[in-house]
């Protein structure tokens, strides 16, 4: 009787390691924001992760109106869209949070980086404007228009917000990035994203904790995933939580 040989590579069996990480952000500090997520990506990278997903405006924590559109914060957030070329060494790709201008519009986006490369950057489908969010004034949302070419973090990158990301080494990993209120809202992208093949969603959120919404945000989470029979993470500038569904390469 021939031997077989038993393989332990969770990869190989079509599963895939994911990580949800919050750094402890400073507002308007991009320096500090960049080398504390730097450093969680180091850590997901130890920790076999292929994808690791962060908050909202990670990287500058500006959602305040004052500091999304001052000077002193454009400046900085210049340095902090340059961090891609400091990821080269780690084998995961990353969402990250950040502010980016197109066509002379500001964007609350999120850039997929992977060994140094600006892979990709999507910009926020809808902006809150009630309660204690006022982003429709300082930020433009960009709704489903096709993709384009941008110039960003000194590299030429696709942005658009109906973006799809193959992964080469395994095809059935496919991701949809949504910012915050693209979740709440009564026809998320990620549907839409589902029906185009989509297995895997990163939601990058600046939303406060609460006892009351916690609930609620679990299950639009857990909804959407089994909805779309994909992966749903969630990553929030408070709290960070994530909902997770198996889901088979080979199917």
């Amino acid at each position: 009787m021939p031997s077989r040989t038993i393989s332990f590579n969770l990869y190989r069996h079509g599963f895939a390691r994911m990580a949800v990480r919050r750094a402890g952000a400073h507002p308007a500090i991009p320096r500090h924001n960049v080398d504390a997520t730097l450093e969680l990506m180091r850590q997901a990278a130890r920790d076999k992760a292929l994808l690791a997903v962060f908050p909202e405006l990670g990287l500058s924590r500006t959602a305040a109106r004052t500091f999304f559109t001052s000077a002193p914060c454009s400046t900085r957030g210049k340095r902090a869209r340059a961090a891609p070329a400091r990821t080269r060494s780690l084998p995961l790709a990353a969402l990250v949070g950040c502010r980016s201008r197109s066509t002379g519009r500001l964007y609350n986006c999120a850039a997929l980086v992977c060994r140094g490369r600006l892979v990709g950057v999507v910009p926020k489908t809808y902006r809150p404007n009630y309660r204690e969010f006022y982003e429709a004034a300082p930020v433009h949302a960009r709704r489903q228009r096709p993709a384009r070419r941008d110039h960003a973090a000194g590299q030429d990158a696709a942005f658009g917000t109906n973006l799809l990301f193959r992964l080469a080494e395994m095809p059935s990993f496919v991701l949809h990035v949504e910012i915050c209120e693209d979740q709440w809202v009564p026809a998320p992208p990620s549907s839409f994203a589902a029906l185009a093949g989509a297995t895997v969603f990163g939601n990058l959120s600046h939303r406060t904790s609460s006892s009351a919404r916690e609930g609620y945000r679990h299950q639009l989470v857990s909804n959407q995933s089994a909805r779309c029979i994909a992966a749903y993470l969630y990553s929030g500038a408070v709290s960070a939580s994530h909902h997770r569904s198996a889901w088979d390469a080979t199917r």
